[in-house]
């Protein structure tokens, strides 16, 4: 095997949440008795999107990577990543409830998925909330969520 690091990680990642959180979101519009979530419209990989994105989006910001231990055949290390899910609503209640259930959903799903998305992983700071931006009658709000996923690559 080659070494794949911090991309491997990011797109196994995306590629867990994306095939998991529509049934996610389904259960939580169930359990609250409505259908304030919806799909996802879009999904970033990379970085965060540079102009205003489709709403609900996410993207899968990778950080960077730091090794643990290395020997001649293999190298451990911490990828980080941020997940960041965006949203828009006019009304400031409904957006921090999408934001809220959302997160919600991305750390049921990492906690239940640790061994189908192949990384051990653990939420690395504080999920933290964006100021509100607006433009022309549209208000964008987004949910940072950081992942820490650790694997042992080999050369």
């Amino acid at each position: 095997m080659t070494l794949k690091l911090l991309e491997a990680a990011v797109d196994a990642l995306k590629d867990y949440i994306s095939d998991t959180i529509t049934a996610k979101i389904t259960a939580l519009n169930t359990e609250y008795e409505d259908s304030l979530l919806t799909e996802f419209k879009a999904c970033y990989i990379g970085n965060v999107p540079d102009a205003f994105p489709e709403l609900p989006s996410l993207a899968f910001q990778g950080d960077g990577f730091t090794p643990l231990s290395q020997n001649k055949s293999t190298l451990e290390l911490d990828n980080d990543i941020y997940i960041w899910v965006y949203v828009g609503d006019q009304e400031s209640e409904t957006r921090f409830r999408k934001l809220c259930r959302y997160a919600r959903a991305i750390l049921e799903l990492l906690n239940e998925g640790e061994a189908t998305c192949g990384y051990p992983h653990f939420i690395s700071g504080k999920v933290q909330f964006t100021d509100t931006l607006s433009r022309s009658g549209d208000f964008l709000q987004a949910v940072m969520i950081p992942v820490r996923l650790t694997k042992a690559e080999d050369y």
